[in-house]
């Protein structure tokens, strides 16, 4: 089966090639001129030896030497006009490819890019086609040209004398048989290269995205050894390909040397028994020679292409993996207008492997209502909204907006009318202008100052040295978690959808901010269906109703008031939270005044 694929992948990168088929025959062109070229100047050195020179005809020496000079450097000029066009047609196709590659991956679904590092995609969007580009191109034109030169070549030496000519090319069996000998494992070799390959670029990722935490655990020496461990297995698997390589490439470097025994052996005896003249004997050893430059060429093409390969393979597994059905046929471009969401007996689970998270889970939330999802770790509050946002499809059960079952809308339809605002408010590089009107085509600058004021943003952006065109640093080293928060929630406020979702957007704000955040919410959030995931004490006291999720079901449901009176669940899961804030903020002392806690539960809302 993995045969059958590894063949296939060379045609496959054909549908890259095709739109640059008139760039493949200029270069193509450009190499047969080089090729006539280079034939030239052995057969000009034997006219020169045996004609002007033994022929004693001195009167064209001149008229040589200049034709000799001329066909020199005219395969410079060639040389450059080649390159120039093939440089920039592999710029195109390595362009065209990394574009391709990068739609693929965004359209995957999210279940595929969770369950792979990240470090991977940037090692095939890099290093593979890389690889790809630069060898692939060269490789199947210079395949063409090297058969056209071995057969061009061939065809001299059979008319400059059939015998040794016949000695020489029978050596080529032994070159394929070599090559073919070590295919397998060359190719073996070069996957298991690459695989380590990409456990450093996702290693190196990971320890200089999370420096902050090494240098905070004193880990740098464990982070180096770690990643010595790692390099180090990249060089052995380095070292085993090239092993291989290097050995398959001297036995080919051994046959051509055998050619030159042949062609001063023979030919040398030939010269003695006046069977062939001296100038032929020279023009034979050049025109021979290069039909061995065809032979290591054709070597070099084929091991190269070997590696390119598992580059191919590697890229073409990601775009032959199925994508979500971002845009469908069948799929419904459906405006929301009333935000009505059902949850009709929903089972999901994230593997096979994994036990489901939700179980016959059913939830009415109605128009312009304001639910806070609450309850401990891994219960399925974020799945809940994952699935409405079709990152997910559930096992079992359907889910509705205004009636609609979600599985017909077109996904880019439903995703572009649900705002969404999380713990790690997912800034981009660029300016904090870029960030606001990120995903709003169509709005301006004046909107986005607009947003920013809604959501309190405007003025710690005033105060920026470049303000809105203030460039957000690697780390957001520049802004505080709150002023982050509050970019994410004015991208949110511009995109102005009719349902909302605030999963833990409060969580890691310090007082100020959050309270600047809820009250942007308050405002922005009116009439709007809203879905918040929080444990934060005041944000909960701002929603409609309450849902407690418990054990992969809803166990309590009210309003806050309601929930506090009936000491359920939801009492005790925020009694815990505040008896482990106040034991943060106290060390060691002791929370046992219930009662007060209460008395902070039940204060007015602000």
């Amino acid at each position: 089966m993995k045969s059958s694929h590894s063949k296939k992948v060379l045609w496959r990168f054909f549908s890259f090639l095709k739109p640059y088929w008139k760039q493949g025959c200029i270069i193509g062109v450009f190499s047969v001129i080089t090729l006539g070229l280079d034939l030239t100047t052995p057969l000009l050195m034997e006219y020169l030896i045996d004609t002007v020179i033994l022929g004693e005809k001195y009167e064209q020496l001149m008229y040589v030497v200049f034709t000799f000079f001329l066909v020199s450097e005219l395969p410079s000029v060639v040389f450059f006009l080649q390159r120039k066009v093939s440089a920039m047609t592999e710029e195109n196709i390595s362009r065209d490819v990394r574009l391709r590659l990068f739609e693929k991956i965004e359209h995957l679904p999210v279940k595929y890019l969770h369950e792979h590092q990240t470090g991977q995609f940037v090692s095939k969007l890099t290093n593979d086609v890389d690889q790809l580009y630069s060898v692939m191109y060269e490789s199947l034109i210079g395949i063409v040209l090297d058969i056209l030169k071995l057969l061009v070549v061939s065809a001299i030496l059979l008319s400059m004398h059939v015998n040794m000519a016949l000695l020489c090319i029978l050596l080529l069996p032994f070159y394929i048989l070599t090559t073919e000998k070590f295919k397998k494992t060359i190719d073996t070799r070069y996957e298991a290269l690459m695989k380590n390959y990409d456990k450093s670029i996702e290693n190196y990722q990971d320890a200089l995205e999370n420096l902050y935490l090494v240098k905070s655990f004193v880990l740098e020496t464990f982070e180096k050894t770690k990643i010595g461990q790692i390099l180090q297995k990249y060089i052995t698997s380095v070292l085993k390909f090239l092993n291989v390589y290097i050995f398959s490439q001297s036995l080919v470097s051994a046959i051509k040397s055998v050619t030159v025994f042949i062609v001063f052996g023979y030919g040398g005896y030939l010269v003695i028994h006046k069977q062939l003249s001296i100038g032929t004997l020279v023009a034979f050893n050049s025109i021979s020679a290069m039909l061995f430059i065809a032979i290591d060429s054709l070597s070099n093409t084929y091991l190269e292409m070997q590696k390119s390969k598992v580059s191919l393979r590697r890229i073409f597994d990601i775009l032959d993996e199925r994508e979500e059905a971002f845009r469908t046929e069948e799929g419904v471009q459906f405006p929301i207008k009333k935000g009505d969401i059902r949850f009709e007996n929903i089972t999901f689970s994230y593997s096979e492997s994994k036990e489901n998270v939700l179980e016959n889970f059913s939830l009415h939330i109605r128009a312009g209502e304001k639910i806070a999802l609450i309850g401990p770790s891994g219960m399925g509050k974020s799945t809940i909204t994952k699935l409405l946002m079709r990152f997910y499809d559930p096992i079992k059960g359907k889910i509705f907006v205004d009636d609609m079952d979600i599985s017909n809308i077109d996904i880019a339809s439903l995703r572009g009318q649900i705002g969404e605002v999380q713990q790690g408010h997912f800034i981009m590089k660029g300016t904090v202008m870029d960030n606001i009107l990120f995903g709003a085509k169509d709005a301006s600058p004046e909107n986005a100052f607009e947003a920013a004021q809604k959501a309190y943003a405007h003025d710690f952006i005033m105060r920026l040295p470049k303000k809105y065109h203030e460039v957000i640093s690697q780390n957001y080293a520049n802004l505080s978690g709150g002023q982050l928060q509050r970019i994410a929630l004015a991208r949110a406020i511009l995109k102005n959808p009719p349902l909302l979702i605030f999963d833990e957007a409060t969580s890691a704000l310090d007082p100020e901010s959050e309270h600047l955040v809820l009250k942007s919410l308050e405002d922005f959030t009116k009439d709007k269906t809203t879905i918040i995931i929080s444990h934060h004490l005041e944000t909960l006291k701002k929603a409609d109703r309450i849902i407690v999720l418990f054990e992969k079901k809803i166990v309590e449901e009210g309003t806050f008031d309601a929930l506090m009176r009936k000491k359920g669940r939801f009492y005790e899961i925020l009694t815990q939270k505040m008896t482990e804030k106040r034991t943060e903020e106290h060390r060691n002392t002791e929370i046992t005044n219930i009662p007060a806690i209460e008395k902070h539960f039940f204060s007015s809302k602000k």
